[in-house]
């Protein structure tokens, strides 16, 4: 699989740290010069709504939020014209003792599953037994788990042709970030797999944010008081959502939930 980096032209250290990291893999790989804030959301969106946006975040995307989710969808874009499963990697990924063999079984898998996630599931403080990652294929090396509750980031993940264009139909306008456009399952219908162990995790360069404004935004009154019903409104609906949409995918997806041992 092609493997792309998405890095900020002023990023030289960024990518001298993924340089370094992919050095003795034997993996070949290229740069993707991320989408910049000015004119990413005319280029690459058809508008914005910052409704859910407003409910989920409280606050409206930011311009560097905008631009890094337009990089993602043109790579969407460049491995549905391609026509083969590539992988994306963000600049300040961490590579693992596993990358190499992590990157082996995605491509091994990628066809059947569409998305595989290379970073770390994360955990939920409130998990019951409808949102328990499932087990789907354990080999000697990785077990490959289908997210029910799907994990915020968009660090690094193996992408095919399919997903990709359903990502693409999806997402014509901007409306909240990329990871949590990532989550909104009953949206774009994919089905999202992760590995473990992880193939990636974060660098102390990911302390240093490209994306500005995301951790400063400032959530104003109305938001937060007044749209606090509201939100409780919308979770509930897109838990069902989510469940509804897993459970069509589960069906659909019957020939992977085997829990057989990969030979």
């Amino acid at each position: 699989m092609r493997i792309f980096i998405i890095n900020l032209a002023n990023r030289a250290d960024r990518r001298e740290s993924a340089a370094r990291q992919l050095a003795g893999t034997g993996l070949d790989y290229e740069f993707f010069r991320a989408i910049e804030a000015p004119g990413a959301l005319a280029q690459h969106f058809e508008g914005r709504d910052d409704r859910i946006s407003m409910i989920e975040l409280q606050r409206a995307g930011t311009p560097s939020e905008v631009a890094c989710y337009a990089s993602h969808r043109a790579l969407w874009k460049i491995c549905a014209e391609l026509n083969q499963p590539i992988v994306i990697l963000e600049d300040d990924f961490a590579a693992t003792k596993d990358f190499r063999p992590a990157i082996d079984f995605a491509a091994s898998h990628i066809d059947a599953c569409g998305f595989i996630r290379l970073e770390a599931m994360q955990r939920r403080r409130r998990t019951d037994e409808t949102n328990k990652p499932v087990e789907v294929l354990r080999s000697a090396e990785f077990t490959l788990y289908f997210e029910t509750a799907v994990s915020i980031r968009a660090t690094g993940y193996a992408l095919g042709p399919a997903t990709a264009k359903r990502f693409i139909g999806a997402s014509r306008k901007f409306t909240v970030p990329v990871d949590h456009f990532l989550q909104q399952v009953w949206l774009h219908q994919s089905p999202m797999f992760a590995l473990v162990p992880p193939a990636i995790g974060l660098t102390e360069l990911a302390e240093d944010s490209s994306i500005l404004g995301r951790k400063t935004g400032r959530r104003n009154f109305f938001s937060h008081h007044l749209l606090r019903q509201v939100r409780k409104l919308y979770q509930a609906w897109t838990k069902r959502a989510a469940r509804r949409t897993n459970e069509k995918i589960m069906r659909e997806y019957a020939h992977l939930f085997t829990g057989k041992r990969e030979t």
